[in-house]
């Protein structure tokens, strides 16, 4: 019992830990959607030039092409704590220089992004290896609740704490928060020490994977061959191209893709454009930032809730209809 009691207590303090980092993860993308925009439309920057300055999101698209070398360095703790101190030297740099320095700030932002999408993957990396199948639905939760929470707190919050303290203030504090996040991934996250489990494969054959001795020892494992193979899924990370085929042939996927990004491609327009028309209308930057970097993440928090809480109650073709219906609704509230 008191073995089992010290395992829960360790993956509680873990899956807080991931949330904190998680969290922090969050803020660069609020910073960049919601409160940034808000920064340099006042400043007179166009909505052009806006579109164009997206632009520094570029990590997260491309990361797929470094993905897979950061997943098979085996030291995933080294790219989270590294990003970190990354991240505490751009902010630091950023505090010096105001909007109107738009060149110094995209490089910088560019850094920064490119800085969380190298540490989002080590992070997702270090959470699959360290809880079990069972465990990663909460896992999930952490990671989403966590990640959007963060830019709930730097898409709204910070067009207040801006107006109050000031630009430099507010990225010295980011600062401070990334040095904190260092900490917790130093004491939190074990060291990645690995040992080779053999796992069979479909034909026979059998391959040796890596995977953190500390998955082993915490679950009570002293021989790591006597791990079953269902406690670690870094066998289907080092197989990327097996994983997505597999995706793909799950029925409903290729009519799926398509709809998520015609959806995403909406939903994003919308919800950057209709700030800078508060803005373009006179309302006040901090009143604009508490309505669409506060109230509208915290409803796009608890859609995803009710959306998995649909998902489990009413069947497939009625969540659709009803998330249809919805957004429609909602979509002529506004218009009217």
């Amino acid at each position: 019992m008191q073995t089992t009691g010290r395992i829960s207590n360790e993956i509680s303090g873990r899956l807080t830990s991931f949330f904190l980092l998680y969290f922090l993860q969050g803020m660069p993308y609020g910073i960049q959607t919601r409160f940034l925009p808000l920064q340099l439309r006042k400043v007179g920057m166009s909505l052009t030039n806006l579109g164009y300055f997206r632009m520094v999101l570029a990590p997260w698209v491309l990361k797929g092409l470094w993905a897979p070398i950061i997943d098979r360095t085996g030291d995933l703790k080294m790219f989270v704590c590294g990003s970190h101190i990354v991240l505490v030297a751009l902010s630091l740099i950023a505090s010096q220089f105001p909007p109107e320095y738009i060149t110094v700030l995209g490089i910088v932002l560019f850094l920064i992004h490119l800085s969380v999408a190298v540490q989002d993957i080590a992070l997702d990396g270090l959470l699959i290896d360290l809880l079990t199948p069972a465990q990663l639905v909460a896992g999930n939760m952490v990671q989403v609740i966590g990640y959007k929470l963060g830019s709930i707190v730097s898409g709204g919050f910070f067009g207040f704490f801006t107006e109050i303290a000031g630009w430099d203030i507010l990225f010295l504090s980011l600062a401070g928060m990334y040095a904190l996040g260092y900490m917790i991934s130093v004491i939190s996250i074990p060291s990645a020490v690995q040992n080779d489990i053999i796992f069979p494969d479909e034909d026979g054959s059998e391959t040796q994977i890596p995977v953190n001795s500390n998955v082993s020892s915490m679950l009570g494992f002293d021989d790591t061959n006597s791990v079953p193979m269902e406690l670690s899924l870094r066998q289907r990370r080092q197989r990327p191209q097996q994983s997505i085929y597999q995706l793909v042939d799950i029925e409903g996927t290729m009519w799926l893709l398509p709809f998520v990004f015609l959806y995403k491609c909406g939903d994003q327009g919308v919800s950057s454009l209709f700030p800078m028309f508060m803005i373009d209308a006179g309302l006040d930057m901090a009143e604009v930032a508490f309505w669409g970097g506060c109230v509208g993440q915290v409803f796009s928090l608890a859609g995803s809730v009710v959306g998995g809480v649909l998902r489990k109650k009413v069947l497939k073709s009625k969540v659709h209809r009803t998330a249809l219906l919805l957004f429609f609704f909602f979509s002529e509230m506004i218009y009217y």
